[in-house]
């Protein structure tokens, strides 16, 4: 035999099924769901990285929006779940708790966040935006009068590269934001880096 081939096949070929193996097994031992006496979570993947957080307590169930992103560590993933305005401030330690407490026995790294209250952005602040993004190039479709930009095109995107694309970007987004007319904060409720 060829020594490439036995190489394939006797050093490779173990390497790689062992690698799958590993990844299967890590699969397996993060569950999807956790019941405790009081309580129960699963997490429900819709998408690629979009989820529901399921949370039983008391016969009554509350599904809460979810994002799951690759995390710091290998092999674990970093979840964000949105508590929404309708859950009773009272209600929220309990919930956080157990979440939390669910959240690490899943093996995920967590973030669990409230949008605030939206605020409305004053209108000069809002047109100084939209004409710094025309300045850049963007032309906006169906420009209401009081709401906001909701769709903006560009068709001279002039590609750039490193710190350069990262600070445009990161300036659009800030302008885009304004530009809507609403602005609303994110308030962290619970991370497991703290």
């Amino acid at each position: 035999m060829d020594e490439s081939i036995q190489v394939l096949v006797f050093i490779c070929l173990p390497l790689a099924l062992l690698l799958v193996g590993v990844l299967v097994f890590l699969n397996k031992t993060r569950g999807t769901s956790i019941t405790f006496p009081k309580f129960s979570v699963s997490v429900r993947r819709i998408g690629p990285n979009e989820a529901y957080v399921m949370y039983a307590a008391d016969g009554k169930e509350k599904a809460f929006d979810a994002e799951i992103n690759r995390g710091k560590r290998f092999f674990v993933p970093r979840i964000s779940v949105c508590i929404p305005k309708e859950i009773q401030n009272a209600d929220i330690p309990l919930i956080l708790l157990n979440l939390t407490t669910a959240l690490g026995k899943l093996h995920y790294e967590y973030s669990i966040y409230r949008l605030t209250e939206p605020q409305e952005i004053p209108e000069a602040e809002r047109q100084a935006a939209v004409t710094e993004l025309r300045q850049l190039g963007f032309e906006f479709e169906d420009l209401p009068d009081r709401i906001g930009v909701t769709k903006a095109v560009t068709r001279n995107w002039r590609p750039s590269s490193g710190q350069e694309a990262k600070a445009l970007t990161s300036r659009v987004q800030v302008l885009m934001h304004k530009a809507r007319g609403i602005h609303q904060d994110v308030e962290i409720l619970a991370r497991n880096d703290q």
